[in-house]
């Protein structure tokens, strides 16, 4: 578990910092706390949806929806933000919201148990897992009629911004609703002090894309100034995935799937099996070369410390994090950090992977789910508290005009949860500095002159499901290992490719390249 925390930097589905310029997370009837209908902007009225019908008068129709979790969250006073969350839903929409609390790795299996068994959960988020399995497995509910009835303020922000469903529609049915982006760029680097620069006397360029040989320059110095400690901090542990793409562009993973195929030149549109590619040979093999240079901290397949733990410890100089100026300003070093660019900026296109909200097809309570979904996009107040607690408990307002806030004491205290899921994270408050939301607007503007070539194709794997499951097997065993720099590559390396052949590997690259083809009409 000590090693999640890393994933959720990936992906612009991490999120630290849920951005909002309007808006109140405080609990009702508190001092300084806003009603629904006060939250926004100067002179700007919420668009909260309000149940005229006198529902909320009558007893509250109950929701059970999953609150996941990380190492870094803090519910003591869960309780009291659900409350809260509730003085606002009851009478607004009546509905009664239950948070189902759940670790976000064991959601993946967890999940599918639940609908399986038919536990009560109405609304659930699937942060990094494909939707695409649940839809052919008929775990989830269509979507479509109630969204049209009840999802009034969601279609709004599809309508003027960007589609919130795109990569949940499968065989023309809606699945599942995407959390607003507060950003849409992403893009990886190597974090580490700003003092190291000086110290180095190497030349640092913040939009310089620095290829894996610049990094092993920067290493070597470090390793020559702090010989006590490892330059890089890679912990590989327990992941299920590949690092490669903090180091290096890697191609596009066409929707959102990299275990079934990359587009590694998006000209030619053809589907390969990225661990089978030269490009991820050479990574290894900087990889291993990093490791036997003594620049990689050397347990780190088999550590049980996340990267903050060995930074406080003093035992590395840098990590791998996502580029997004909040990674940066927030990062773990006490200190003011730099990023050393490793991939180009682009906008994190809708795929089968983008942290959808769903219903499963279990539920019995799917138009309230669906009321209580929307709130969350209507009224900024009930987002900011899932997302921040409450106001004067647990942050404060540092600048009411441009949304930003700090912790109450200076470090969170009873409430926090890492996880920016929910609702229109545009407009919820930030928690940064003001120069740091400026650079986030400029990192946008730059983000979006990178399209993805395959953007709206959506991949459904349900003829190779079985062959799937055993590719993750196999990445799941060999992958760590490899990555860590620890294992003989001219042993293990050809081992996995072997073990990604006989799971079926050409197969599923196959089946993707035929629905890519149809979907190009070629």
């Amino acid at each position: 578990m000590k090693k999640w925390g890393l994933i959720l930097l990936c992906a612009g589905i991490l999120c630290l910092s849920a951005c909002g310029r309007e808006g109140d997370g405080g609990q009702p009837g508190e001092k300084g706390a806003l009603s629904g209908d006060e939250v926004g902007q100067p002179g700007e009225k919420e668009a909260a949806s309000r149940d005229d019908s006198g529902e909320g008068k009558s007893a509250p129709e109950k929701v059970v929806m999953t609150y996941q979790v990380t190492k870094g969250s803090i519910i003591d006073d869960l309780e009291d933000v659900e409350r809260a969350v509730n003085e606002i839903s009851v009478p607004a929409i009546g509905v009664e919201v239950e948070f189902k609390v759940i670790d976000a790795q064991e959601a993946f299996s967890r999940y599918p148990l639940w609908i399986s068994n038919r536990e009560p959960v109405d609304l659930m988020v699937l942060n990094y897992q494909d939707i695409t399995r649940y839809v052919d497995r008929g775990m989830l509910r269509s979507l479509d009629d109630i969204l049209y009835e009840y999802g009034t303020d969601i279609r709004a922000v599809s309508e003027e911004r960007y589609d919130l469903t795109r990569g949940a529609v499968l065989d023309r049915f809606t699945y599942g609703v995407s959390a607003a982006q507060a950003y849409l760029g992403s893009g990886t680097g190597i974090i580490l002090p700003k003092r190291y620069v000086a110290e180095t006397g190497l030349s640092y360029d913040p939009a310089h894309v620095y290829t894996l040989e610049e990094l092993t320059e920067w290493f070597a110095a470090l390793k020559r100034l702090y010989p006590d400690r490892y330059p890089l901090g890679l912990v590989t542990a327990g992941n299920t995935y590949s690092m490669q793409s903090f180091f290096m562009e890697t191609g596009e993973g066409v929707a959102g799937e990299s275990t079934s195929g990359n587009l590694l030149d998006a000209s030619e549109m053809k589907i390969y099996d990225r661990y089978a590619s030269e490009a991820y040979r050479e990574f290894l093999g900087y990889v291993r070369q990093w490791y036997e240079s003594g620049y990689l901290y050397p347990d780190g397949a088999l550590t049980d410390y996340t990267v903050e733990e060995l930074i406080l410890l003093g035992k590395i100089c840098a990590y791998p994090s996502m580029s997004v100026p909040e990674s940066i300003e927030n990062g773990y070093f006490p200190e003011e950090m730099v990023c050393l660019r490793t991939t180009e900026v682009s906008v994190s296109a809708g795929h089968s992977k983008s942290g959808f909200w769903v219903i499963p097809s279990t539920s019995e309570h799917a138009e309230a789910a669906m009321k209580f979904l929307n709130l969350m996009y209507a009224d900024v107040s009930v987002a900011n508290l899932i997302q921040w607690g409450i106001r004067g408990r647990h942050y404060e307002v540092a600048d009411e005009e441009n949304g930003l806030i700090a912790w109450t004491g200076g470090a969170p205290s009873g409430y926090y949860n890492p996880l920016g899921l929910y609702g229109d994270r545009s407009r919820q408050y930030e928690m940064c500095s003001l120069e740091a939301k400026r650079q986030k607007e400029v990192y946008e503007r730059e983000a979006v002159r990178r399209e993805s070539a395959a953007e709206g194709f959506v991949y459904s794997s349900a003829k190779v499901s079985g062959e799937l499951d055993e590719i993750q097997k196999a990445i799941t065993k060999y992958v760590p290992i490899l990555e860590s720099g620890s294992v003989d590559l001219e042993k293990y390396y050809p081992e996995f490719l072997e073990a990604l052949q006989r799971a079926g590997m050409d197969r599923v690259v196959a089946d993707k390249q035929r629905q890519l083809d149809a979907w190009l009409g070629r």
